[in-house]
Protein backbone atom coordinates (compact mmCIF):
# COMPACT_ATOMS: atom_id res chain seq x y z
CA UNK A 1 0.00 0.00 0.00
CA UNK A 2 1.18 3.45 -0.39
CA UNK A 3 0.68 6.57 1.32
CA UNK A 4 1.61 10.42 1.34
CA UNK A 5 2.17 11.29 4.63
CA UNK A 6 2.38 15.26 5.25
CA UNK A 7 4.40 17.13 8.31
CA UNK A 8 4.68 20.55 8.16
CA UNK A 9 5.37 21.92 4.72
CA UNK A 10 7.18 18.70 3.39
CA UNK A 11 5.32 15.42 1.99
CA UNK A 12 6.34 11.65 1.92
CA UNK A 13 5.56 9.14 -0.98
CA UNK A 14 5.81 6.25 1.92
CA UNK A 15 5.53 2.28 0.51
CA UNK A 16 5.80 -0.81 3.08
CA UNK A 17 6.63 -3.42 0.54
CA UNK A 18 7.51 -5.70 3.41
CA UNK A 19 6.29 -6.22 7.02
CA UNK A 20 10.12 -5.15 8.52
CA UNK A 21 10.85 -2.93 5.43
CA UNK A 22 9.34 1.29 4.68
CA UNK A 23 10.53 3.17 1.07
CA UNK A 24 10.39 7.01 1.71
CA UNK A 25 10.75 9.00 -1.51
CA UNK A 26 12.47 5.93 -3.14
CA UNK A 27 15.15 5.50 -0.50
CA UNK A 28 14.56 2.22 1.47
CA UNK A 29 14.89 1.69 5.36
CA UNK A 30 14.20 -1.38 8.04
CA UNK A 31 11.63 -0.58 10.38
CA UNK A 32 10.48 -1.75 13.13
CA UNK A 33 7.31 -0.33 15.62
CA UNK A 34 5.61 -2.03 18.80
CA UNK A 35 3.82 -0.99 21.27
CA UNK A 36 5.84 0.01 24.35
CA UNK A 37 3.84 -0.51 27.20
CA UNK A 38 0.96 2.31 26.75
CA UNK A 39 -1.35 3.00 24.78
CA UNK A 40 0.71 6.12 22.67
CA UNK A 41 4.32 4.88 23.29
CA UNK A 42 6.33 2.72 21.07
CA UNK A 43 9.21 1.46 20.06
CA UNK A 44 10.50 2.54 17.02
CA UNK A 45 13.79 0.72 15.34
CA UNK A 46 14.80 2.85 12.40
CA UNK A 47 17.68 1.11 9.84
CA UNK A 48 19.43 -0.52 13.49
CA UNK A 49 19.11 2.97 15.90
CA UNK A 50 16.47 2.80 18.56
CA UNK A 51 13.86 5.55 19.19
CA UNK A 52 10.97 5.96 21.75
CA UNK A 53 8.23 7.78 20.62
CA UNK A 54 4.64 9.02 21.35
CA UNK A 55 1.95 9.11 19.28
CA UNK A 56 -1.79 10.00 19.75
CA UNK A 57 -4.41 10.53 17.33
CA UNK A 58 -6.32 14.01 16.97
CA UNK A 59 -8.75 15.03 14.79
CA UNK A 60 -7.85 13.13 11.51
CA UNK A 61 -4.14 13.98 11.93
CA UNK A 62 -1.25 12.77 14.54
CA UNK A 63 0.62 14.06 17.12
CA UNK A 64 4.29 12.90 16.98
CA UNK A 65 6.67 13.27 19.98
CA UNK A 66 9.90 11.84 18.77
CA UNK A 67 13.63 13.51 20.01
CA UNK A 68 11.99 15.94 22.29
CA UNK A 69 9.85 17.32 18.89
CA UNK A 70 6.15 17.38 18.66
CA UNK A 71 5.18 16.62 14.67
CA UNK A 72 1.73 16.69 13.60
CA UNK A 73 1.39 14.09 11.02
CA UNK A 74 -1.20 13.54 8.43
CA UNK A 75 -1.39 10.37 6.48
CA UNK A 76 -3.59 9.11 3.45
CA UNK A 77 -3.73 5.78 2.06
CA UNK A 78 -3.40 5.78 -1.83
CA UNK A 79 -6.68 4.53 -2.46
CA UNK A 80 -8.41 7.61 -0.36
CA UNK A 81 -6.58 9.76 -2.29
CA UNK A 82 -7.60 8.51 -5.54
CA UNK A 83 -11.09 8.30 -4.43
CA UNK A 84 -11.09 12.12 -3.38
CA UNK A 85 -10.05 13.07 -6.53
CA UNK A 86 -11.94 10.93 -8.80
CA UNK A 87 -15.07 12.41 -7.13
CA UNK A 88 -14.26 16.03 -6.10
CA UNK A 89 -17.17 17.87 -4.87
CA UNK A 90 -19.67 14.44 -5.40
CA UNK A 91 -23.25 14.99 -3.75
CA UNK A 92 -25.02 12.32 -2.26
CA UNK A 93 -29.13 11.93 -1.66
CA UNK A 94 -30.67 11.56 1.31
CA UNK A 95 -31.42 7.96 0.68
CA UNK A 96 -28.62 6.61 -1.09
CA UNK A 97 -27.22 3.60 0.30
CA UNK A 98 -22.71 3.98 0.62
CA UNK A 99 -21.01 1.43 0.99
CA UNK A 100 -17.95 1.54 2.83
CA UNK A 101 -15.25 -1.04 1.54
CA UNK A 102 -12.44 -2.22 2.86
CA UNK A 103 -9.02 -0.66 0.99
CA UNK A 104 -6.60 -3.35 1.71
CA UNK A 105 -6.64 -6.87 3.66
CA UNK A 106 -5.96 -6.28 7.16
CA UNK A 107 -7.69 -6.91 10.73
CA UNK A 108 -10.18 -5.00 12.18
CA UNK A 109 -8.95 -3.29 15.08
CA UNK A 110 -11.88 -1.37 16.08
CA UNK A 111 -16.31 -0.41 14.96
CA UNK A 112 -16.77 2.81 16.67
CA UNK A 113 -20.19 3.01 15.64
CA UNK A 114 -23.23 1.74 16.31
CA UNK A 115 -26.37 0.73 13.67
CA UNK A 116 -28.80 3.26 13.90
CA UNK A 117 -25.96 5.64 14.85
CA UNK A 118 -26.02 9.44 13.48
CA UNK A 119 -22.78 10.31 11.66
CA UNK A 120 -21.26 13.44 9.77
CA UNK A 121 -18.38 13.97 7.06
CA UNK A 122 -15.38 12.74 8.57
CA UNK A 123 -16.13 10.47 11.23
CA UNK A 124 -14.64 7.30 11.81
CA UNK A 125 -16.15 4.02 10.91
CA UNK A 126 -13.93 1.20 11.30
CA UNK A 127 -10.50 1.02 11.55
CA UNK A 128 -8.69 -1.53 9.52
CA UNK A 129 -4.77 -2.66 10.70
CA UNK A 130 -2.54 -3.92 8.32
CA UNK A 131 0.93 -4.37 8.52
CA UNK A 132 1.28 -2.52 11.85
CA UNK A 133 -0.62 0.47 10.61
CA UNK A 134 -3.99 1.43 11.27
CA UNK A 135 -5.89 2.87 8.72
CA UNK A 136 -8.93 4.88 9.57
CA UNK A 137 -12.04 4.79 7.04
CA UNK A 138 -14.45 7.74 7.77
CA UNK A 139 -17.70 8.88 6.67
CA UNK A 140 -17.81 10.28 3.13
CA UNK A 141 -20.83 12.08 3.65
CA UNK A 142 -23.82 12.71 6.47
CA UNK A 143 -26.17 9.98 7.71
CA UNK A 144 -27.22 7.11 9.74
CA UNK A 145 -25.09 3.98 10.18
CA UNK A 146 -27.73 1.14 8.50
CA UNK A 147 -25.45 -2.09 8.92
CA UNK A 148 -21.89 -2.42 10.61
CA UNK A 149 -21.15 -6.12 8.50
CA UNK A 150 -17.44 -6.74 10.42
CA UNK A 151 -16.47 -6.27 14.46
CA UNK A 152 -13.40 -6.13 15.97
CA UNK A 153 -11.24 -8.98 15.70
CA UNK A 154 -12.46 -9.98 12.35
CA UNK A 155 -10.31 -10.54 9.08
CA UNK A 156 -11.27 -8.47 6.00
CA UNK A 157 -9.85 -8.81 2.18
CA UNK A 158 -9.51 -5.99 0.22
CA UNK A 159 -13.30 -4.57 -1.14
CA UNK A 160 -14.98 -6.45 1.50
CA UNK A 161 -18.09 -4.36 2.90
CA UNK A 162 -17.44 -3.18 6.34
CA UNK A 163 -20.23 -0.61 6.88
CA UNK A 164 -23.48 0.62 5.12
CA UNK A 165 -24.91 4.33 5.84
CA UNK A 166 -27.84 5.39 4.28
Amino acid sequence: MNYVVSVGDESFDIRLPKPEEIVVNEECHVVSIESAGGPSLYSLILDNSSYEMYVEERNGSYRVLLLGEVYTVQVEDEASRLASKARPGRTFLEEEETVIRSPIPGLIFDVPVTEGQEVEVGDILVIVEAMKMENELRAPRPGTVQATHVGPGDRVDKGQVLVTIV
